[in-house]
C-alpha cells in the first residue's frame, strides 16, 4: 500500500514527512496542493483506489473535491460525524455527476474522551470517469454545490 497525503498547508505535510521518516514509513508521499487543482494533473486524477478525506466540508462538497481523484472501480469513503444522514440526500446528485454511487453507510458509535459519540463512514463506489470539468474553483463549489 502506497498513501499519498494531499494539503494545502505545507507544514501540515511537513508533520507527516516527519512522523513517517521517524515510523519509518518508506510508504508515505506528500503532495502540498489544493486539492481542486491537483485533480486535474494526469499524475492524480482517477489514478486512487481508495480516496479519503477528513470531514471538512458537507458530503457533497467533499464529493467533487475527492471522486476525481478515485479511479474507475475505486472507493470515495467519507468520515461523517452524527448528522450526516442529511448530507447524504443532499449530495446525491452530486456523487452522481461525478461518476459515484453510494454504496454503504455504516453508523457506529465511538467513546471519545469517555463520551459514547456517533460516527458515520460513507463508502461510494466510483463507476465512471468524472467530467473533466469538475472539480471546479473552490469558490464555484461552495458558492453553488452540486
Amino acid at each position: 500500500v502506497t498513501v499519498t497525503a494531499l494539503d494545502s498547508t505545507a507544514k501540515k505535510l511537513v508533520f507527516i514527512d516527519a512522523a513517517a521518516a521517524a515510523t519509518g514509513l518508506a510508504n508515505i508521499n506528500t503532495l502540498n496542493a489544493r486539492a481542486e487543482s491537483a485533480a486535474h494533473e494526469r499524475a492524480f486524477r482517477e489514478r486512487f483506489d481508495v480516496v479519503t478525506a477528513r470531514a471538512v466540508a458537507r458530503l457533497n462538497v467533499l464529493s467533487e473535491l475527492c471522486l476525481p481523484y478515485a479511479a474507475v472501480g475505486g472507493k470515495f469513503i467519507a468520515m461523517k460525524g452524527a448528522a450526516a444522514l442529511p448530507e447524504t440526500e443532499e449530495a446525491l446528485t452530486a456523487i452522481r455527476i461525478l461518476g459515484g454511487t453510494m454504496t454503504e453507510n455504516i453508523m457506529e458509535e465511538l467513546i471519545v474522551f469517555g463520551e459514547r459519540q456517533k460516527r458515520c463512514t460513507i463508502i461510494i463506489q466510483k463507476n465512471r470517469r468524472s467530467p473533466k470539468n469538475h472539480p471546479r474553483d473552490f469558490s464555484r463549489i461552495t458558492k453553488n454545490p452540486l
